[in-house]
């Protein structure tokens, strides 16, 4: 059992190592390897913090224990509200996320920030991909591409 922050997006660097591979150079990935901490090698995560998404949508921050709603789901019509401040909340003491704490404890979003201008920052430099779209261009297809097959054209 551990508090450690472990996301879904460092399988892939992690299992990368494990099998002998080695990752793409010509793109930020996400995930850091985690193979030393799940082998018992690193009592600690490489992972200080998470970004929280809802489809594009950055909503949370999680970091140590700390976490930072920036919107929220409150109703009941899962419309997402605009709560004009962050809520901050400690999940040591309050894993139900019931008191928000960030009034008395301001400098957490302070942290948080340089996470969420960093992403910022990378998604202006390599934008993200939309859901449900390849990584390359498909090829193209279909009535008005001509296909050379032994000197006729054929329509593909």
């Amino acid at each position: 059992m551990s508090n450690e922050i472990v996301a879904i997006l460092d399988f892939f660097p992690t299992l990368a190592r494990a099998a002998g591979g080695t990752m793409p150079t010509d793109r930020p990935i996400d995930g850091v390897d985690q193979l030393d901490f799940f082998t018992g090698e690193r009592e600690a995560s490489n992972r200080e913090h998470v970004l929280l998404f809802l489809g594009q949508r950055l909503m949370a921050v999680k970091w140590r224990h700390y976490k930072i709603h920036l919107d929220g789901l409150e109703r009941v019509d899962g419309v997402i509200e605009d709560w004009s401040f962050p809520r901050a909340f400690n999940l040591a003491s309050d894993p139900k996320e019931r008191w928000n704490i960030i009034w008395q404890n301001s400098w957490i979003g302070d942290e948080i920030g340089a996470f969420i201008a960093a992403y910022g920052a990378s998604v202006r430099q390599y934008p993200n991909v939309a859901s449900a779209q390849p990584n390359e261009p498909p090829p193209r297809h279909g009535a008005g591409n001509v296909v050379a097959d032994e000197g006729k054209p054929q329509h593909g």
